[in-house]
């Protein structure tokens, strides 16, 4: 069980550690498919239904016992529903690898087109 990375969420008075395991990503996946979550919540296209189901899932992952129904019938007491596209963005960033940024020393950097015969010195 490799936990790529946590999330913190508030519900209902209770705080919450969302542990984002493999297993939690192919659940997460296959009940919303979160490429086109991420693409629709880009679009600005985002289904409050896909949100809530996404939202209910990592929440009883981390112990909850939360359907939902609960979740949507939460939005403004629990969750704030102008933030229920930057909830819902933030978690399926959780679910994707985080890329290191090279430092420039490790950015290849062209190679100098080879002359032919002798090399030439630069004056």
């Amino acid at each position: 069980m490799s936990i790529r990375q946590t999330y913190k969420m508030l519900w209902d008075g209770v705080e919450y550690e969302i542990k984002f395991t493999m297993e939690l990503i192919e659940t997460i996946d296959e009940a919303v498919n979160l490429m086109k979550v991420v693409q629709r919540c880009n679009n600005g296209e985002l289904r409050i239904t896909q949100s809530t189901k996404l939202i209910a899932l990592v929440l009883n992952s981390a112990g909850a016992n939360v359907t939902k129904e609960q979740v949507f019938d939460g939005l403004g007491e629990h969750i704030d529903a102008s933030e229920l596209g930057n909830i819902t963005i933030e978690i399926a960033n959780r679910c994707f690898l985080k890329t290191k940024k090279k430092s420039e020393s490790q950015v290849k950097k062209p190679l100098r087109k080879r002359t032919r015969g002798k090399p030439s010195i630069p004056s």
